[in-house]
C-alpha cells in the first residue's frame, strides 16, 4: 500500500543497497539494524526476510523492562543474535518504576506492550488494573512510563502536550535498554562519549545493567574499519 508505513521499508531496503555499495568500494563494513512488530502477519514478516536474506531475531523488552514489547530485528550488528537468559526479566518488576506515592502498589510484574491507546494500559482486555492507589485500580501514569521506556522523567514534556499526546509519542518509540543492548558491542568499533545515553541515563534512570552483553563478532568480514 503506497499510502501506508509500510512503503517506508523499500525505501530503507533502497538506501541500504546504495550505503552497502558505496562501503564496498571503499573496503569498509557497514552496521544496519531493522525492526518492526512481531504481531505483523507472518507473510509479511517472510517477505522482509527474502529482501534482507536473514531471519530476524525477536527480542523482548520484557527482559530489560517490566513492559512485554517483543519486537523483530534485522540486521547484522555483532552478538544481536545470541540468545537473551531469561533470568534477566525476573529484575524489572512494575514495582520499581512507580512514584513513591501514598500507597501506590504494583498489582503485577510487567505491564502489557505499551500503544498510542490507553486502553493498552490494562490487561486482559481492560479488565484488570496493573496499579492500585487509594483503594482504586489505575494505570501507570506518563512519567512512570517514561521510566519503563528507558527515558528520562520529564522527557516528553515539552510544547504543552497533553498526558494523551504524550501517551502516543511513547507507544511509537523504541524502549530504550533493548536499543541499548542491541548497540552495546559496537562500543568496542567506535569512541564512546562519557555522558553516553545507553551508560548513563538507561541504567541511572531505569536501573537497566547491560554490562553482561557479549561483543561477539557475527560476521567474518568485520575488520577494524567500520561506519
Amino acid at each position: 500500500d503506497p499510502t501506508g508505513t509500510g512503503i517506508l521499508f523499500f525505501h530503507y531496503y533502497r538506501i541500504l543497497k546504495i550505503l552497502q555499495a558505496e562501503a564496498r568500494a571503499k573496503a569498509i563494513h557497514l552496521f544496519w539494524l531493522f525492526e518492526n512488530v512481531s504481531s505483523m502477519p507472518r507473510e509479511f514478516m517472510t517477505e522482509i526476510s527474502l529482501f534482507f536474506e536473514r531471519e530476524p531475531c525477536v527480542i523482548d523488552a520484557k527482559h530489560f523492562s517490566p513492559q512485554r514489547r517483543a519486537r523483530y530485528f534485522w540486521g547484522n550488528l555483532p552478538g544481536m543474535y545470541d540468545p537473551i537468559p531469561s533470568h534477566l526479566q525476573e529484575n524489572y518488576r512494575l514495582s520499581q518504576y512507580l512514584h513513591k506515592i501514598g500507597d501506590r502498589e504494583a498489582l503485577v510484574q510487567k505491564v502489557n506492550c505499551i500503544t498510542t491507546n490507553t486502553a493498552s494500559l490494562r490487561l486482559n482486555l481492560g479488565k484488570v488494573w496493573p496499579i492500585r492507589m487509594n483503594e482504586k485500580g489505575d494505570v501507570p501514569w506518563v512519567t512512570e512510563i517514561e521510566k519503563i521506556f528507558g527515558f528520562p522523567l520529564h522527557f516528553t514534556d515539552v510544547g504543552n502536550l497533553s498526558s494523551r499526546e504524550r501517551l502516543a509519542l511513547l507507544g511509537k518509540s523504541w524502549s530504550v535498554p533493548v536499543i541499548a543492548y542491541i548497540l552495546k558491542p559496537l562500543t568496542n568499533y567506535f569512541p564512546r562519549k562519557n555522558n553516553c545515553l545507553a551508560t548513563d541515563v538507561v541504567q541511572r534512570e531505569g536501573r537497566q545493567d547491560i554490562s553482561w552483553v557479549r561483543p561477539a563478532l557475527e560476521e567474518s568480514e568485520i575488520g577494524t574499519t567500520a561506519e
